[in-house]
């Protein structure tokens, strides 16, 4: 296998480059959406919102934020330390049912879950913000930030993803199971798939039960009792609505999908690194797919197209398409 992955230089490109392009497309999103300032665009709306503070609604809007994202932050943090506890125990778990390799692969999937689910969350409550503060002028600038940071995540999450399984497959091959057979090693990857499914299950659950409660809290609390409104930040319960919303919908959701990416791919994997053998002119022949390191990667190589395909409609949606209006213009 080792052989076979340095005699294909095309399939290791086509597997390296677009998830590099991927993660420095999210690092460039990023860099634009933090040069961002929140400066309340003074110059054009002290006028057209009739003569209002600026300044108060800035900082408000500042206060809330910041809010809804230390709390955000504080819950994953807090969630995490109990997920690891989890991941050491099954780790461990793994280790003495099935492998060393095993352990080995679902310690990275559910690191790389953890890592995927944070970035989301710290970039949505960090571009949600600035949504808001770029809308409050015209709903297109709104819609370019929200595009924007919200393609952070698809990307790092993919480029991510891909470039781990790439090294769990290169660091089996060449490094921990040199002499095991591709059905061994292909099979070891499974324990990939199952630690991203298990820190997505956890946040998403966790997540989706927690904003769930705030957001009763804040219906009998707030509207049935005070009469205030749904979204009234007055109401504690309605700030712990929107942290459970970033880090259930968000870092959740960031989980789930890199969860789906780890299990599909790895299952076809699996199935193909079971088929060892085929019939070639009507005899059993050795060579088959799990022999043949682009015809294994084949699932991997989807993935990675996708990248240079986001890349690609990421750019035609900047060049041809815009929201125009104002979120003034519907006022009575």
């Amino acid at each position: 296998m080792v052989d076979t992955m340095l005699d294909t230089p095309t399939t290791t490109v086509c597997l390296l480059v677009p998830p590099v392009l991927g993660i420095l497309y999210a690092v460039s999103e990023m860099l634009w959406v933090s040069r961002i300032k929140l400066n309340g665009h003074s110059a054009s709306l002290l006028v057209e919102d009739g003569g209002k503070d600026v300044t108060k609604i800035l900082e408000s809007m500042n206060a809330i934020s910041k809010l809804i994202a230390d709390g955000a932050t504080t819950f994953l943090i807090t969630e995490y330390k109990y997920i690891m506890v989890y991941v050491v125990v099954f780790a461990v778990l793994v280790f003495y049912v099935v492998n060393t390799a095993t352990m080995i692969t679902f310690v990275v999937g559910s690191l790389t879950s953890i890592l995927c689910g944070f970035i989301g969350m710290k970039t949505a409550v960090y571009c949600n913000v600035r949504t808001t503060h770029e809308a409050w002028r015209d709903l297109s600038s709104g819609f370019d930030v929200a595009l924007r940071g919200g393609s952070i995540m698809g990307f790092s999450l993919v480029s991510l993803a891909v470039l781990m399984l790439y090294a769990l497959v290169y660091f089996l091959t060449k490094v921990f199971m040199v002499d095991a057979e591709p059905k061994e090693i292909y099979e070891a990857l499974a324990g990939y798939g199952l630690g991203g499914s298990s820190i997505a299950l956890f946040g998403r659950v966790g997540g989706g039960i927690y904003t769930k409660a705030a957001d009763v809290g804040a219906d009998l609390s707030g509207k049935n009792e005070y009469g205030m409104d749904e979204d009234d930040p007055r109401n504690p319960a309605c700030i712990a609505d929107n942290v459970g919303d970033n880090v259930g919908d968000v870092a959740g959701m960031g989980a789930d999908l890199f969860g789906s990416f780890a299990e599909s791919t790895c299952a076809a994997l699996v199935i193909a690194g079971a088929s060892g053998e085929i019939m070639v002119d009507g005899k059993l022949s050795k060579d088959g797919i799990s022999d043949d390191f682009s015809a294994m990667m084949y699932p991997v190589l989807i993935s990675s197209s996708g990248i240079i395909v986001g890349l690609a409609t990421m750019y035609l949606l900047k060049c041809f398409y815009s929201v125009r209006g104002s979120p003034r213009s519907n006022r009575p």
